[in-house]
């Protein structure tokens, strides 16, 4: 408030005019006027009195003040903008009917506390994994500002603050906030960094996290193998490789199975598998990160020597999953791969009655020949 005293030919005030400075935004701050009739009579007067963001209570508005007395004013400046600062003008006038106007000046300003929070983008992250960054709050008001907590968006968390919560910023003080983006999907992770203050004012400052969660999943690159033509005493290889591209998640296959539900000509039988990693078939095994195992599938088609029996199919099923080292289960897949082989035929029976008959019982030394006929069915 301004301390000073106006006196004109009939009223006098005091003070000369108010000055209300660095009010608060979501604050109030008041002062008082004291007119006194100067004159050496009654004075009528009617006084029209200022709108928002000034209020005024106190005097009346209308009637008469007796020589020597004093009227009483008080002036209330509410500027209820917590978006800007405001500097903010008006009039108390006052009319005494006999073409004298006196006017008090009334003048304000206001100050909205703020914070900068800084806008962190943590680009693509795979999930199963974290990154942590370090966020820049800073108080860029001319107000002390108390911050009682942080409010985040699912996928981040707070590691730390410095200083530790709550705490008041003072003018240019920073407050660090160490956030962990900790992805387990592959979607986008956007929303706002909150912070909380509730002094002097009740209100919420924010700036804008971004991130992009990736999975790297097993990838089975062979959906059908052929093994071609192979002869019955022999074994034929084929390979599936099984690699882990994943800088930190490491895979586990649970299982794997071959099977001919659904397939033609189908015999699983003919078909095994073994890890080149383990050297076995033993279940589950674990892939470590950036490396690689293969898959080696075996096709030994011994078997019967029939023309019915030489295509055989068969369904490789491959269950895999991506477990974080803290145990998060990231992706939980299965896979299948077609395997197809043919068996040579070296030997087909006479397929006319596949039996050597020799008749009913006949007499020693008098049967009579019969004639089998056998052949390589490529001659």
């Amino acid at each position: 408030p301004v301390s000073g005293t106006g006196v004109f030919d009939a009223l006098e005030f005091e003070p000369s005019f108010v000055l209300l400075e660095n009010v608060i935004g979501c604050e109030c701050a008041r002062d008082t006027v004291e007119v006194t009739n100067v004159s050496s009579g009654p004075l009528n007067f009617t006084t029209t009195l200022p709108g928002a963001p000034f209020s005024v209570t106190g005097g009346p508005t209308s009637g008469s003040i007796a020589a020597g007395a004093q009227i009483s004013y008080i002036v209330e400046y509410c500027p209820n903008d917590l978006a800007q600062d405001r500097t903010d003008s008006d009039l108390i006038t006052i009319d005494l009917g006999s073409g004298e106007v006196y006017e008090i000046l009334l003048r304000a300003n206001s100050v909205v506390p703020r914070l900068f929070v800084e806008s962190v983008a943590f680009g693509t992250v795979e999930a199963g994994w974290q990154q942590v960054e370090r966020v820049l709050v800073e108080n860029i008001s001319a107000v002390p500002v108390n911050v009682t907590q942080i409010n985040i968006p699912p996928g981040y968390r707070i590691v730390a603050t410095q200083p530790a919560l709550p705490t008041t910023l003072g003018p240019r003080d920073s407050l660090w906030v160490d956030l962990e983006f900790a992805p387990t999907a592959e979607t986008p992770y956007n929303g706002p960094l909150e912070i909380v203050a509730d002094q002097p004012c009740a209100v919420n400052f924010s700036g804008d996290l971004t991130g992009q969660g990736k999975i790297v999943r097993l990838e089975v690159p062979v959906t059908f193998m052929n093994f071609g033509l192979n002869k019955p005493c022999d074994c034929t290889e084929r390979t599936i490789p099984l690699p882990n591209a994943s800088d930190y998640v490491p895979m586990t296959v649970d299982s794997i199975w071959l099977d001919g539900a659904g397939l033609a000509n189908a015999n699983p039988a003919y078909y095994s598998w073994y890890s080149k990693q383990t050297g076995g078939t033993t279940l589950p095994f674990t892939v470590a990160p950036q490396t690689a195992d293969t898959l080696v599938i075996r096709f030994c088609p011994a078997g019967p020597s029939d023309t019915s029996q030489v295509v055989h199919n068969a369904r490789l099923h491959i269950a895999a999953r991506g477990v974080s080292v803290g145990g998060t289960e990231i992706w939980n897949e299965a896979f299948e791969t077609t395997v197809s082989g043919r068996r040579e035929i070296f030997f087909i029976a006479n397929r006319r009655t596949n039996v050597v008959g020799f008749g009913g019982a006949i007499l020693v030394g008098a049967s009579t020949p019969r004639n089998v006929v056998i052949r390589v069915p490529d001659q």
